[in-house]
């Protein structure tokens, strides 16, 4: 994970270089223009004014293509992108919240402690009673052999089928590496990542240093002031999926799964 942290950082710094040496560079492709422009028109010339815009259209586009990753729009047009990306921040930012007394929150200490206390409340749950008197009179179903492989040590292959399974350009977690870096750069991070990944699976290594989610709200309906028109996601470390993902099973599975054993309770 420090691996990760140090590349961040580095990755941050050359984007950051690069976004400048890109400005400039079309700044001063405009300021080479203008001067073309203006010169007398001999052949000479007019080869530079073409060759100057060719080359300012590609740096042109080269923007194009960083707002429309922005803004998830597809229209070429970088002022159009901007404004798409602002509109679209503006929409996900919550500016005001009314509680269940009907206090209204502004500031963002008193939204963060209003969102954190109505999710921790909604998603917790009561004492629940011991549950072996209520599978007492289930019968087994898992056989001695099918207790062996579900017992049996995880393998490369079943971490690689893990990452494969997975959306590559789904958002991120808090390190900001989506999916896709590692399923494209895999040749290089396979070592490092699978030894973490078996290590968790296999030997209870601490998964501490993966296990760190941003909790994120989707509105459900457009401009809502109560939380219960928000929805939560969490978005993990790609690592952390991998450790913990299991392939071919959805969240919904477990939703099934629990009503057929309430099916199953009510037969009985």
């Amino acid at each position: 994970m420090e691996k990760l942290k140090t590349l961040q950082l580095g990755l941050e710094q050359w984007a950051n270089a690069l976004k400048r040496k890109r400005m400039d560079l079309k700044k001063k492709l405009i300021g080479e223009l203008e001067t073309l422009l203006m010169a007398d028109r001999d052949e000479e010339t007019l080869a530079k004014i073409i060759d100057t815009k060719i080359h300012l259209n590609m740096e042109i586009d080269k923007e194009e293509v960083y707002w429309e990753q922005r803004a998830r729009y597809g229209d070429k047009n970088t002022a159009y992108f901007h404004r798409s990306a602002t509109t679209r921040k503006r929409a996900n930012t919550i500016s005001k919240l009314v509680l269940d007394e009907g206090t209204e929150v502004t500031n963002d200490a008193g939204l963060q402690e209003a969102a954190k206390n109505y999710f921790a409340s909604l998603f917790s749950s009561e004492r629940v009673a011991d549950p072996e008197k209520v599978l007492e009179g289930i019968e087994d179903c898992v056989s001695q052999e099918i207790n062996e492989a579900l017992q049996s040590p995880f393998k490369e292959d079943e971490v690689r089928t893990a990452l494969k399974g997975m959306g590559s350009m789904k958002a991120p977690g808090p390190d900001g590496f989506p999916t896709l870096f590692f399923q494209k750069y895999w040749h290089i991070v396979r070592k490092e990542v699978l030894g973490y990944c078996l290590g968790v699976l296999n030997e209870g290594k601490e998964i501490d240093s993966a296990n760190m989610t941003d909790i994120m709200l989707i509105l459900k309906v457009s401009q809502p002031t109560t939380l219960v028109n928000f929805r939560s996601i969490s978005l993990c470390t790609v690592i952390y999926k991998m450790s913990t993902f299991i392939p071919g099973r959805l969240i919904s599975d477990n939703v099934l799964l629990a009503y057929e054993m309430l099916h199953t309770f009510r037969q009985k």
